[in-house]
């Protein structure tokens, strides 16, 4: 039983302490910085995809689902980082440049970074979900795949712009390849990945930026 306990963080009172002591407070701020930031982009994007309610009759828009998309992409992106990076490859965790994963204590610390990480992102994907649930409600709005494949590509782009910046350059929480010997080209070419995705998105959208009218799905009940 006394092994089991070591391996639990709810008993486990030293490895409580250890989360709560593993950051300043200055840290922590910094740490919920980019949280933030993705938090308030994604509010602007969901506002933006539900605009078209308040006003059903303008609804020819490309907005409602690149919006909607760009969120799920936000929070996929950041599904994307954690599943490959952090978990599979093992590259760094969310605070491994300052709490270095040398033993169970510092892993486990990391591993609590790391969660609250996920379950940002998932509430994220969710919220994605929710949106796009309710835009398939309206038969009125312009779907096609370049409008979701684009979106997703800008929300993960955004992602990767606004962790990357500020995680690896910043603040210096980690790497994208923290224990490499030039850690810095992996985060420079992290950037520009990140760049070409939301180039590859944007031409995606604007490639049917000006569709035919027969491109259109309509329901006139919809928008009397």
């Amino acid at each position: 039983m006394d092994d089991l306990i070591v391996f639990c963080v709810t008993c486990n009172r030293p490895l409580q302490t250890a989360i709560t002591a593993s950051l300043t407070g200055i840290e922590l701020v910094q740490l919920f910085i980019p949280f933030i930031l993705l938090g308030l982009l994604t509010a602007f994007l969901g506002y933006k995809a539900l605009a078209f309610e308040n006003n059903p009759k303008k609804v020819l828009s490309i907005t409602p689902l690149v919006a909607t998309a760009c969120v799920l992409g936000i929070g996929l992106g950041g599904f994307i980082d954690g599943i490959v990076f952090h978990q599979i490859l093992q590259w760094h965790e969310m605070v491994s440049a300052k709490i270095v994963p040398l033993d169970f204590t510092s892993k486990s610390v990391n591993m609590f970074w790391d969660g609250i990480f996920n379950a940002f992102t998932f509430f994220i994907t969710f919220f994605g979900i929710i949106l796009l649930h309710r835009l398939l409600q309206h038969n009125t709005l312009f779907k096609h795949q370049n409008l979701f494949i684009g979106g997703l590509l800008l929300g993960w782009g955004f992602f990767n712009l606004i962790e990357g910046i500020l995680n690896h350059h910043i603040f210096k929480f980690h790497s994208v390849k923290d224990f490499d010997v030039n850690p810095q080209i992996w985060n420079l070419s992290f950037l520009a990945f990140s760049i070409l995705i939301i180039v590859l998105g944007c031409f995606l959208i604007y490639k049917i930026k000006n569709p035919s009218y027969e491109n259109w799905r309509t329901n006139t009940e919809d928008i009397k």
